[in-house]
């Protein structure tokens, strides 16, 4: 499904990440993980990569066994959030770190695989979770 990148439309993407991993049997712990992620991968997106311009985000899904996957495309500026080098700073006061980074960390930490690639001046992300797996 194709959203306008826009702040005001969040929660709808949201909303239809979350059903479409309620459909699929994922269970509510994990659809609540998977909402933080694109959250913050989508918020990333919208934010950063159409500084100029509207753009469009694509959502879709691929299940395949036990693995969910939310892959995420914009035809916005190129990023790999996979790659970037993050450093959260747990161990410095908040009002002394640096902004950013830490939606970046959090779907490092929330998902169990998440890929990026840019193909046709495209950016896809891909972001997976197991279903058979303890996440605690």
């Amino acid at each position: 499904m194709r959203f306008t990148a826009d702040l005001g439309l969040l929660p709808q993407m949201l909303c239809y990440i979350c059903e479409q991993a309620r459909q699929r049997g994922v269970s509510a712990a994990l659809v609540s993980k998977i909402e933080l992620a694109c959250e913050e991968a989508i918020v990333n997106i919208v934010s950063y990569a159409f500084p100029q311009q509207k753009g469009e985000i694509e959502i879709s899904f691929s299940q395949q066994g036990q693995r969910f996957e939310v892959i995420i495309q914009d035809k916005g500026r190129p990023f790999n959030p996979i790659e970037s080098e993050i450093d959260p700073q747990f161990d410095v006061a908040i009002q002394e770190r640096f902004i950013g980074g830490l939606g970046i960390f959090l779907i490092r930490k929330l998902m169990d695989e998440s890929t990026y690639q840019r193909v046709n001046d495209t950016n896809i992300l891909r972001m997976a979770i197991r279903l058979d797996v303890d996440h605690d």
